[in-house]
Order: C-alpha cells, then sequence, then structure tokens
C-alpha cells in the first residue's frame, strides 16, 4: 500500500510540541510497522494555520490524491488534517469514499469504518475546532493588550532590528544602521513631491538596497512603507492607531 504524509505545524501552536519531525518519525513508524511504502515525493509538510482549506502543501495533497498517487494519507493527529471541523468531514469524506483513500491518525486508535470509531474522530474533530477557537481567542486578547500598550504587532517594517538589551535575555527594537537612514531619505525624497513609488524603487536599487527577503525593491515596496504609520510612531491594529510609548523613528 502506498502512503502519503501530511505534516502540518503552525506558529501559534509551536508549543503544543507538533514538531515536524516528531510528526514525520511518528508516520514513518506506523508505516514500516503496517507495511505501508512512504514515497519521498509524498510528503506533504507545511507551516500554516488548519483553519482554513487554503493551504498550499494541503491542496497539493487533494490534487494527486484525484490522481490515485497514493492508497492512505497518514497524520500525526486529527488536528493536524484540519481545525475547522467542517473542512476536516468534508476532505476525509472526499477522500474515503470519492477516491477510495484511507486517511489514518498514526497516534489515535480510531476505525473510522466502524460506528464507534466515526464517533470518536467526530469527538476528536470537535474538540479540534473547539481548541483553535480558544487559542484565537487568546491570540487576539494578547494582541489587544500588547497594542493598548503602544506595542509594535507583525513583523517588523524594515529600517528596524531586533538587538539585545543590557541583560543579554531580552531583545529591543532598534534602527538598523544600514536600512533605517535609507528609509528615512526615501520619505525625504518622496515629501519634494519629485519622486514615485517606482522612482524610488529605481534609486534605492541603484544604491545596492534590497528588502528585508534579499529582493530588489519595487513600487509596491515603497507604497507599503510610505503608507505605514509605524514610521510616524503609531501603532495600527484593526485600523485602528494609538501613540506608542517608544519612539521607533528610524534614526
Amino acid at each position: 500500500m502506498k502512503a502519503a504524509a501530511y505534516i502540518r505545524e503552525s506558529s501559534i501552536e509551536q508549543a503544543d510540541g507538533y514538531s515536524p519531525d516528531m510528526q514525520l518519525r511518528a508516520i514513518r513508524k506506523y508505516a514500516q510497522e503496517h507495511g505501508m511504502t512512504l514515497d519521498e515525493r509524498h510528503i506533504f509538510q507545511e507551516f500554516q494555520s488548519g483553519r482554513t482549506d487554503q493551504r498550499e502543501r494541503f491542496q497539493d495533497l487533494l490534487k494527486e490524491a484525484e490522481n490515485h498517487e497514493f492508497d492512505a494519507v497518514l497524520l500525526y493527529h486529527t488536528s493536524r488534517f484540519a481545525r475547522n471541523i467542517a473542512d476536516a468531514r468534508r476532505y476525509k469524506r472526499h477522500l474515503r469514499e470519492r477516491l477510495g483513500i484511507k486517511v489514518v491518525s498514526v497516534t489515535q486508535a480510531i476505525d473510522p469504518s466502524t460506528p464507534s470509531g466515526r464517533l470518536a474522530e467526530g469527538v476528536f474533530e470537535l474538540f479540534d475546532d473547539n481548541y483553535s477557537d480558544q487559542l484565537g481567542a487568546w491570540v487576539k486578547a494578547g494582541y489587544q493588550e500588547k497594542w493598548e500598550r503602544g506595542g509594535l504587532l507583525g513583523n517588523l517594517p524594515i529600517g528596524y532590528t531586533y538587538e539585545l538589551a543590557q541583560d543579554g535575555k531580552t531583545k529591543r527594537i532598534v534602527p538598523d544602521k544600514v536600512l533605517a537612514p535609507m528609509i528615512r531619505q526615501g520619505f525625504e525624497l518622496y515629501a519634494t513631491g519629485e519622486c514615485s513609488y517606482k522612482t524610488l524603487a529605481t534609486w534605492a536599487n541603484s544604491q545596492g538596497y534590497r528588502t528585508m527577503k534579499g529582493l530588489p525593491f519595487n513600487l509596491f515596496s515603497w507604497e507599503v512603507i510610505l503608507n505605514n504609520p509605524t514610521y510616524a510612531g503609531w501603532v495600527s491594529y484593526h485600523r485602528r492607531r494609538e501613540p506608542k510609548k517608544h519612539d521607533l523613528k528610524p534614526s
């Protein structure tokens, strides 16, 4: 029997211990013990929330399933397949009933071919969905509290970086010595009214600057930069603004 592995981890679930390596080890062990062949081409791994079905590797799995590339999909746990109960049931039904492909959680004793097994799987799916809702609420509350304190939310805008504080443990946000002056000059050039987003991109690239991902600047890069309230000392959250307690303007 040919098997595929679906492995998922998300940033807000890292504390759960669902590391990709641990998931894959358990899946390999199960496949070996049950006489299944796990082809490296059919290991679908991604780092994304399970609340949505719009996951690149998950969609790749479904496409290959349509071509009957494998006979079973192995998961470490039901929550890895989906955190949304409606998606979990819909896609499992599609794989099992329409395509004849098994969906197996290697760490849970579930036999979906029996009434009691289907009940057990339904309970697990219900818990997975509820946990996701609770986690989302906790994260939202954390963001709200951080915003109230004037903390920066999300990724650092270009021009900032982290450095260790004097205690050697905590990190603080400081202007990047190379990119902060460039951002500052970009604002000054744009304020003259003579530079467009495209002009700024050409200028930055000609100076050898690159984005935080190491890519050349484009007009969209500067549109995002020039409209980011962080550079004016504001924190945005759900389209609201609040003065920051600490001045993070590049200098």
